[in-house]
């Protein structure tokens, strides 16, 4: 009895661990999650790392950091983090519509916000009103991009400029009733800022959707993150966001294992796993081996105790005999 339920506890162990590993994240912008709602062509496009934030302070120059519809706000301490980031030569995106992104920018100083309301284009779009076309320039060459349910920035000054903007047909659907009312203004509309930070640069876009699976293939989206990504190394920052508990479990968990096998842990992981296994062959062998001697010896007992009791079953006697010993 003991020995099955060992059995069990381990196969239930390996079945959890078959399940981390296949089985990835359905959340909102994961990296992992290749449903429409996540990101996993961005990741597999660019290369795009997970970080949180308080670890960006370890990053230089060659980098882009990306942020993309957080639902937490920042502290004064992260913008800090950040703004020195930007500062000393990383490119910070910043890619938010009804999130909590605005903290962030007023507390580096930005004089920007995402105003957070609807953004509509009756006209130049895909599909719906709703996802609305958005006309970007970068390094002198216009390209089309797609919103989802975006908003616009309110840059009224702070010494960077607006390098996307809406058609003159966009409005604002304050009210969501998919038509233009009176009291709702018209377009263009500033939708993509950008800025330069002592070494670095910041952009704001004003929707968080661009990048996700189902829209980073719609238009030029795609072209236009791969332009300002240019040669730096993709980074993500993961941790704010509400993420489910099997989300944060299998990313506690990935980040165990990349550390035991990246780290100079990885020596005493090594010896650890061969101990391990040698006695788990070992304990097995025996196992197998003990199991085929025990069936002999019960064939034996059965055959020594039927001569003295031919009527007794033989398949019965065989059966308890093992059973006894299987249990010590």
């Amino acid at each position: 009895m003991r020995k099955t339920i060992m059995y069990g506890i381990l196969l239930a162990l390996a079945l959890f661990l078959l399940v981390m590993a296949f089985v990835p994240s359905i959340d909102d912008f994961a990296l992992d999650n290749p449903l429409w709602n996540g990101m996993s062509l961005f990741k597999e496009y660019f290369g795009a790392q997970p970080i949180t934030v308080s670890n960006v302070q370890n990053l230089r120059g060659g980098s882009i950091l990306f942020i993309i519809g957080p639902s937490k706000n920042f502290t004064r301490g992260e913008a800090s983090i950040l703004a020195n980031y930007v500062s000393r030569g990383g490119v910070l995106v910043v890619a938010d519509d009804f999130g909590s992104a605005n903290s962030l920018l007023k507390y580096m100083g930005l004089n920007i916000w995402i105003n957070g309301s609807l953004l509509a284009d009756p006209l130049f779009k895909y599909r719906s009103m709703y996802l609305p076309q958005v006309s970007v320039s970068v390094e002198n060459t216009t390209l089309r991009i797609y919103y989802d349910y975006g908003s616009f920035i309110e840059a009224p000054s702070g010494g960077g400029k607006c390098i996307g903007y809406s058609s003159f047909f966009s409005y604002i659907d304050t009210n969501m009733n998919k038509k233009h009312d009176p009291d709702e203004p018209y377009g263009p509309f500033c939708t993509v800022y950008m800025r330069h930070i002592g070494k670095g640069t910041i952009y704001v876009i004003s929707d968080s959707s661009i990048l996700i699976n189902s829209m980073i293939n719609k238009g030029d989206n795609k072209a236009f993150i791969k332009e300002i990504i240019s040669d730096n190394k993709v980074y993500v920052v993961t941790d704010k966001l509400f993420l489910s508990p099997y989300t944060i479990l299998r990313n506690n968990l990935a980040y165990t294992v990349t550390l035991l096998l990246t780290t100079s842990l990885r020596y005493p992981v090594a010896i650890v796993l061969s101990i391990t296994s040698y006695y788990a062959g070992k304990y097995f062998y025996n196992e197998i081996t003990g199991r085929k001697t025990s069936s002999l010896e019960a064939k034996k007992i059965v055959e020594k105790i039927i001569l003295q009791h031919p009527t007794w079953d033989p398949h019965v006697l065989q059966k308890l005999i093992e059973e006894v010993e299987s249990d010590g």
